[in-house]
């Protein structure tokens, strides 16, 4: 009977470490394909000038596939569309909520991290500053379309739930 019993907890200890790995594989797949989307904001923007070597085309398609992927295997885990679809709005939701509160009140952190950390960086804070208002309004709307995307996933998730 105890033998039983110790194959019996194994084999949930096997299963739940599976899971485990499984949803950190596609939750990774699914912020990736999100990440993913930031490069292809500033090709756009900088007409494919720069240190990405794709079109904005080649991050858009990869992207997609990579969150198809991650939506794919989530359900086929999950067995449940609605859960699929709140799982990935928080993570839709958690990074985009992280970036839009850096977004609104990271820049006066982030310069002063800089100051103490970059030596002379008075000499190169005008560069940095034009670039940051260039970048900062294009990242923003990128930002706020995590937010809708979440927003929306998690309210389709909620009404297949009734």
């Amino acid at each position: 009977m105890a033998k039983k019993q110790t194959g019996a907890i194994k084999r949930k200890i096997k299963e739940t470490a599976q899971e485990a790995v499984y949803f950190v594989i596609y939750r990774a797949l699914y912020i990736t394909g999100l990440a993913i989307l930031i490069p292809m904001v500033f090709a756009f923007a900088f007409n494919e000038q720069g240190p990405w070597y794709s079109s904005p085309l080649t991050y858009f398609f990869t992207s997609v596939f990579l969150i198809a992927v991650s939506f794919f295997g989530m359900f086929w885990r999950k067995r449940s569309f609605s859960k699929t679809l709140k799982s990935l709005a928080k993570m839709s939701l958690i990074p985009g909520g992280i970036a839009l509160v850096l977004f609104v009140f990271g820049r006066g952190i982030l310069y002063s991290i800089l100051r103490i950390a970059v030596p002379k960086f008075e000499s190169f804070e005008p560069l940095f500053t034009t670039y940051l208002d260039s970048a900062i309004p294009k990242m923003g709307v990128l930002l706020i379309g995590y937010l809708v995307v979440g927003a929306a996933l998690y309210a389709a998730g909620m009404k297949l739930k009734k």
